[in-house]
This record gives structure tokens, sequence and C-alpha cells, in this order.
């Protein structure tokens, strides 16, 4: 399940994340951001395992990318742009991209 909520002042949206890869439990707290001087989308993450991740994301369209120094996304946001579906991947020898994990999220407005 993710969570978005707006800091105040609408500047910075806070994503929260929880969920199980495979079997194990997964929590992770992101700051999603925009830097209108390179007019792209940032996004710094922290999860339950000690891990920090920071990415570049932009958004053209309906496609939803997001990359960093190990994974990466592509998605697509539906025409309504209640469904965003997609597809994380992982570097895995320094030079090649495989194939991660299938995502479908969905809005619901609780």
């Amino acid at each position: 399940m993710d969570t978005y909520e707006w800091l105040p002042g609408e500047f910075f949206l806070i994503n929260k994340v929880d969920g199980h890869m495979g079997g194990e439990e997964v929590k992770t707290t992101e700051v999603i951001g925009y830097d209108s001087s390179k007019q792209t989308y940032f996004t710094i993450s922290f999860d339950n395992q000690g891990n920090a991740g920071a990415y570049l994301a932009n958004l053209r369209d309906c496609l939803w990318t997001i990359n960093g120094e190990l994974e990466r996304f592509m998605g697509e946001f539906s025409s309504d742009g209640n469904t965003l579906k997609g597809k994380w991947e992982l570097l895995s020898d320094g030079s090649s991209w495989q194939p991660w994990m299938d995502i479908k999220l969905t809005k619901e407005i609780i």
C-alpha cells in the first residue's frame, strides 16, 4: 500500500510504502519534489532495512520515469490519472538492466 500526502505548502509530497516483497516486509518513506531550475522531479527514499536512495524523475504526458544509480522505473498513468502501471529494473552487473518487479497502483481516496 502506498500513501501520499502533501507537506504544508504543497511543495513536497510524502510517499509511505507499506508492503511485502516476497516474504519480506518493506516500509519506505519517500520525499518527492520538483526542481524548477532543472525542470525535473527528484525523490529521496529511506527504508526499514537502513537503505537510502536518491532518484531523478520525469513526467512527460502520461509517462513517468524514475532513474537511480541501481534501479529504474518506467510506467504510464491511465488517461483518468487513477492508475499507474509500470516496471522496475535493477542494474545487475554494472551494465545490464534486469527485470525486478511489475507494479500497478490504483488511486483510492480515503
